[in-house]
């Protein structure tokens, strides 16, 4: 089952007890394949607006490494800068 607490979404046991304040929700059916569309809000999940997803995409793109960055990092460690 899944259960959300405090925020965050978790996948208990269908067995086990529900945690104090936890709720549990279905997942929506593309919710595997494109778990970025969705978020947790109040005590459910629901779809991220367009905008949100276009902002949420180029985070992710600017937070990436580059083959560049990852080898001057690996420098500033062996050089024992990091």
């Amino acid at each position: 089952m899944w259960v959300v607490h405090s925020g965050n979404l978790f996948r208990l046991p269908d067995d086990a007890p529900l945690p104090p304040g936890a709720v549990t929700v279905e997942l929506p059916q593309d919710f595997f394949t494109s778990p970025e569309l969705y978020k947790v809000e109040g005590a459910g999940l629901v779809k991220r607006s367009d905008e949100e997803t276009r902002d949420l995409e180029k985070r992710l793109q600017e937070a990436t490494l580059t083959g560049d960055d990852i080898a001057r990092i690996k420098r500033a460690i062996a050089d024992g800068r990091l």
